[in-house]
């Protein structure tokens, strides 16, 4: 999908992709408003790139990383037109038709088979979550630390989607590590809790930067170290906040864009 998004209107060069997308990324908007706006620049997004494609039948396999499935929103629904008919209630096949053109679209995996597929390789109990979140990190950050303190089970409890941050300052850092450094804040001095963030694809707006995991006692390290830990939020910067008491959690080689997973460990 990257290379079929350099196809873009004309007049638009690559410099000015990359300054809209910086742009975008940092607008705190959910990746479906996200998505339309990029297709608002795109040659092939909301269904334009069947105009480039003469094959008469055509089988699309999708990685869902948006809520509910939705085949318009994902990768900006590139071969997703507006008149596509579902096959199913849970929008895992559609099939196009476009002129003399058939397209067959499954969507072959999301953020829940990624959950599962972690739960199934986890030993300890584990409990899947259905929750999907899209709100802004805050709201995020408050909503699992809530679930934390009322968890009657221990345990582990995966969730996962994609918490928004407006960028507001110079710092460096994404949404995983931002998450973690606001769940830091919350959880600091109470019951035993291990917060994890990471990106599905590996990558959290930072070159070999997949995410963090806090505890308890992250705050205090990070006081330690002399760092404010609402100074650093302010400032966007989480990820120097926390590489600095090593709590980054580094990319991996099989990277799935599938949305970020959030993993509470209630012991």
């Amino acid at each position: 999908m990257a290379v079929l998004f350099l196809k873009c209107r004309y007049g638009f060069t690559l410099e000015d992709l990359i300054h809209f997308n910086k742009n975008l990324l940092k607008s705190g908007l959910s990746i479906k408003e996200i998505n339309y706006e990029r297709a608002k620049k795109s040659k092939v997004k909301a269904g334009k790139a069947l105009y480039h494609i003469t094959a008469k039948i055509i089988y699309c396999y999708a990685l869902s990383d948006v809520q509910n499935n939705e085949p318009d929103v994902i990768a900006s629904g590139c071969f997703s037109p507006a008149n596509s008919q579902k096959i199913n209630d849970n929008h895992y096949q559609a099939k196009l038709k476009k002129g003399r053109q058939e397209l067959y679209y499954s969507i072959i995996g999301d953020n829940f088979s990624l959950r599962y597929q972690l739960a199934n390789a986890l030993n300890s109990a584990v409990y899947v979550q259905t929750r999907y979140f899209i709100e802004n990190a805050e709201n995020v950050a408050s909503s699992l630390t809530s679930f934390a303190y009322s968890a009657n089970k221990k345990g582990i409890y995966i969730f996962g989607g994609e918490a928004s941050v407006q960028v507001t300052g110079k710092g460096k850092g994404g949404r995983c590590t931002h998450l973690a450094l606001l769940m830091a804040k919350k959880i600091a001095g109470k019951k035993h809790i291990t917060f994890y963030a990471l990106a599905g694809d590996g990558n959290d707006n930072l070159e070999n930067v997949s995410g963090a995991c806090v505890n308890q006692n992250t705050a205090s390290q990070l006081q330690e170290k002399g760092i404010d830990i609402s100074s650093a939020l302010k400032n966007c910067d989480s990820y120097t906040a926390l590489k600095a008491i090593d709590a980054i959690i580094p990319s991996w080689s099989y990277p799935l864009n599938l949305n970020d997973i959030y993993i509470l460990q209630i012991y």
